[in-house]
């Protein structure tokens, strides 16, 4: 089993590696907005 510190580091691997993806999601919306917005 793992310890209480491990099982730690792996949730907060985890976190970052959920917000860096919502991150991702947010910025990729707000340009999808842009192009929609004001077509080139």
């Amino acid at each position: 089993m793992l310890n209480s510190k491990q099982i730690k580091k792996v949730e907060i691997q985890k976190f970052k590696k959920d917000q860096w993806l919502e991150n991702t999601v947010r910025i990729a919306n707000l340009f999808l907005a842009y192009f929609l917005n004001f077509p080139v």
